[in-house]
């Protein structure tokens, strides 16, 4: 296995609100396209090339750093391993994310029908990448804007790769009859009112015919201490606030498995709902935007009918 050191991140947290220069942000998204064919054909072979022999990787979700080019090569080649033993591929998209760097390049990584990461690459001034630091919370995965480009993928092979990741969820997803519930779990009506309902609200305007509901989980409320046990079992409750998914009866998306953005919850929706339309993160990206410009415009239609924010009184 590879060594992993326990080192001081600051190296690998340097935050500016300036984009990178553009010869370091080209050379970053070429980095980037080497990482993503890596991943997309789990084979360390195109990174070797292109790390630097003091290269180092680390991630929000892991509590140490791997330190060298051996030790990250060593890395990769023990998850691409345990990847190909558990047939759970993942998916490796080109994209853009607010992290170090405003608009920094990087790879939008999908595994076992959620995204996971976003790795963005840094190299140093001979264009060799020095570190790979994966954000999976701030920012979130979902912030990430992607190009639709999958070093390693054509049409095809695209859709053999995704079929494994997505097709059973699909199929049971569309078997499951009655309407789509977003439910939403809180602990202070506060919460439920300014960080969920407006969630809920874009969900269910998103997706016609669905529902939403909020349940409040204060455990200082002993009358309902049996429905909190009983919801957080079902619906996997651990954390606050969050939204579960569910049809039919069925829950696709307990509370603990992702966040309750709203462009997190609806891309899941989106992939399993309909397969015809591009679930690449670039076209989720491009549909949500498309549903938030609806929704502005019939806003004002509303609000220029009422006469609020036209500069009018209307009587």
């Amino acid at each position: 296995m590879a060594e992993q050191k326990l080192l001081d991140t600051s190296r690998m947290m340097v935050w500016s609100d300036d984009p990178k220069p553009d010869a370091e942000d080209a050379a970053c998204m070429a980095a980037a396209r080497v990482l993503a064919l890596a991943i997309n054909t789990c084979d360390v072979g195109p990174m070797r090339a292109v790390l630097a022999r003091d290269a180092v990787f680390g991630s929000q979700s892991v509590a140490g750093l791997f330190v060298g080019k051996r030790a990250v090569l060593a890395y990769f080649r023990d998850t691409f391993e345990a990847i190909r033993d558990s047939g759970r591929y993942p998916i490796a998209e080109i994209g853009r994310i607010d992290g170090k760097h405003r608009n920094e390049p990087g790879v939008i990584v999908f595994q076992a029908g959620a995204l996971r990461t976003f790795w963005s690459p840094r190299v140093d001034a001979e264009g060799k990448v020095e570190d790979i630091f994966g954000y999976t919370v701030a920012p979130p995965p979902w912030a990430a804007r992607g190009t639709g480009e999958r070093p390693g993928f054509d049409e095809e092979s695209w859709r053999q790769r995704e079929e494994p990741l997505f097709g059973a969820l699909r199929r049971a997803f569309a078997a499951a009859e009655g309407p789509i519930m977003f439910r939403g779990f809180a602990l202070t009506a506060r919460m439920a009112s300014e960080r969920l309902q407006p969630v809920l609200d874009r969900l269910t305007a998103m997706f016609p015919g669905s529902g939403s509901s909020i349940s409040m989980h204060d455990w200082n409320d002993h009358s309902r201490r049996e429905v909190i046990l009983q919801e957080g079992d079902r619906y996997d409750v651990s954390r606050f606030p969050a939204i579960a998914v569910e049809k039919g009866g069925t829950v696709f998306r307990g509370a603990s498995e992702g966040g309750f953005r709203f462009d997190e919850v609806a891309a899941f929706v989106m992939l399993l709902g309909d397969s015809t339309q591009d679930v690449t993160p670039a076209g989720i990206q491009g549909r949500i935007a498309a549903v938030d410009e609806d929704q502005r415009a019939a806003g004002s239609d509303r609000a220029a009918e009422s006469g609020h924010g036209t500069g009018r009184n209307v009587r």
